[in-house]
């Protein structure tokens, strides 16, 4: 990645090291910084530099939000919705979980007991509801073709109901 930087902008300085003590070092002749909010607020911003630009590799950008940052004008830029598909992946494989019993089920298989559950239910004509439509609600929990069936209510932060699918509509 440090190459396709240099040849995007070939007049920055780019330096590419996992540590924090060697970015220390080279960070008065950086114009960007990109990494992990926690570690970033590590480094001596507070020395004369010419950082212009720091990168978040995650969403949340607050412990970024040191009086050095907050009052420069160095620009702040995160990967918001980086992981929308695999968090959403997830969220749809918890829904499963509870709703096909596979907890229940799986301590009756090692216990070998083999009976069925007979209350077992199906995601099809349930409603989920998502609080905070952002990214992850946006694309990773749009539904595929075949869970067309589900009553979507999406709520965005401001508390204002979304009509984010095209859905079915309570």
């Amino acid at each position: 990645m440090p190459d396709a930087i240099r040849r995007a902008a070939p007049r920055a300085a780019v330096a590419a090291t996992a540590s924090t003590r060697v970015a220390s070092r080279r960070l008065k002749n950086s114009d960007a910084v990109a990494g992990f909010p926690a570690e970033i607020a590590t480094l001596p911003i507070r020395q004369k530099t010419n950082l212009r630009w720091i990168h978040s590799f995650s969403a949340g950008v607050d412990k970024l939000m040191i009086p050095e940052i907050a009052d420069s004008p160095i620009l702040i830029s995160n990967s918001s919705g980086i992981h929308a598909t695999p968090i959403a992946e997830h969220i749809l494989g918890f829904l499963l979980l509870f709703t096909r019993r596979f907890p229940e089920t799986l301590r009756n298989q090692q216990k070998k007991i083999w009976k069925g559950l007979r209350d077992i239910s199906e995601l099809r004509g349930k409603t989920v509801l998502i609080v905070g439509l952002g990214a992850i609600g946006k694309i990773g929990l749009q539904p595929p073709p075949e869970a067309q069936q589900l009553v979507h209510v999406a709520i965005g932060k401001c508390g204002n109901r979304i009509d984010a699918f095209g859905g079915q509509s309570l």
